[in-house]
């Protein structure tokens, strides 16, 4: 793993820390600040930090007794951090979302439909069949180059059962 998903880890557990410390022990103004600069910096670490916006209300809402008011209140921080943080990346690259040519990248790029669809079944299989027997074990299933197309196996099907 990169560096940058331990230092967003690291951020985003010391926002919770900081920000549970204010709500539960302290009341004190500077926890909430310092828990909302370690979530800007957990942010600008890595951007799947983008879902604490929703994991501080629920985690505010299961862990204290707030009420709901409250917990929109001590949650309006984040929620203005993440859309400023939005915003910001939007201006700096912009809405356009270039479609990936790389097989690196999306290793479907070269796949038909049938096979595309056909492998991602084939996937899905072997995840369920993994979670009933885990033999074997790897780190790399995600392209599993079979020869299976949806509409040749329906064709050849269909051609047994008219000779039948």
């Amino acid at each position: 793993m990169r560096m940058q998903f331990f230092v967003a880890l690291l951020f985003l557990l010391l926002t919770l820390y900081f920000m549970l410390k204010h709500v539960l022990i302290s009341k004190k103004s500077r926890h909430l600040g310092i828990s909302v600069l370690c979530y800007i910096m957990a942010l600008l670490s890595k951007e799947n930090g983008l879902a604490f916006v929703i994991l501080i209300p629920l985690t505010l809402y299961f862990i204290t007794k707030e009420k709901f008011i409250v917990i929109l209140k001590l949650s309006a921080p984040y929620v203005m951090v993440a859309v400023t943080y939005i915003a910001v990346r939007i201006m700096m690259i912009g809405r356009n979302n270039n479609e990936v040519t790389e097989v690196m990248d999306n290793p479907y790029v070269l796949a038909s439909l049938s096979e595309k669809y056909a492998t991602l079944l084939l996937v899905f299989l072997k995840y369920i069949q993994l979670l009933i027997f885990p033999h074997p074990l790897t780190y790399d299933y995600h392209l599993i180059r079979s020869h299976i197309e949806i509409f040749r196996i329906c064709g050849f099907c269909s051609l047994y059962f008219f000779t039948c």
